[in-house]
């Protein structure tokens, strides 16, 4: 089967976040420089709800990052213990060629019959720290892979934008099934916000 080395440090990166969130972009870039990383924030207004915004941010990032693949997080993650900086600066794996997206920030929360459940995530085993996902909801720390994946998101983020009802990530994990996402089985990053906390850091143990 052919395969693709996938290396962090050649990815772009982008952060969602909104402009007067000072201590969470100062965060972030304090992070990112740690890891020798050039990050690329993208700032969003205030919306009601919030994550209409949310999705067009996103909408942004995709576009902006044309067809390289790109790591898009948003401003409340953190650095999981599960990895040393040097293993992260340098971190790396091999994918499928046909892998359309990595999550390298995980969750236990997944979408069954249009409904989000904790615990619910369905992923089949795939490598030694890496799953299949079916219906992962999270979009805290997710690299985009494929062309034909990201165009698929923004389009599912703009039915979003047109109909905000629950999150912006419901839609992408409600049609995760249609396409080839992978997940770390430990996250690199996690959500520090308070009540996504132990739900972003839970290794991912696969149902098949």
């Amino acid at each position: 089967m052919s395969k693709q080395l996938l290396k962090l440090k050649e990815v772009k990166v982008y952060c969602l976040t909104v402009p007067w969130m000072h201590e969470r972009i100062n965060r972030i870039q304090s992070m990112m420089d740690s890891l020798g990383i050039k990050i690329t924030f993208i700032y969003g207004e205030k919306t009601i709800p919030y994550s209409k915004g949310l999705a067009e941010c996103h909408i942004k990032a995709l576009e902006d990052s044309k067809d390289s693949p790109c790591l898009i997080f948003e401003d409340d993650v953190v650095l999981s213990n599960y990895y040393s900086i040097n293993q992260v600066t340098n971190f790396s794996i091999e994918l499928p060629l046909w892998a359309d997206a990595l999550y390298v920030g995980t969750s236990v929360f997944g979408r069954i019959k249009g409904n989000t459940h904790i615990y619910g995530l369905v992923s089949s085993d795939y490598a030694d720290n890496l799953v299949r996902v079916y219906n992962k909801l999270s979009m805290h720390a997710v690299i985009h892979l494929s062309t034909e994946y990201k165009k698929a998101c923004i389009e599912q983020f703009k039915k979003y934008i047109s109909n905000p009802v629950g999150g912006c990530d419901d839609i992408i994990a409600d049609n995760m099934k249609y396409h080839n996402c992978f997940s770390l089985k430990k996250c690199i990053f996690y959500q520090d916000d308070g009540h996504n906390n132990a739900p972003t850091l839970i290794e991912i143990q696969p149902l098949i």
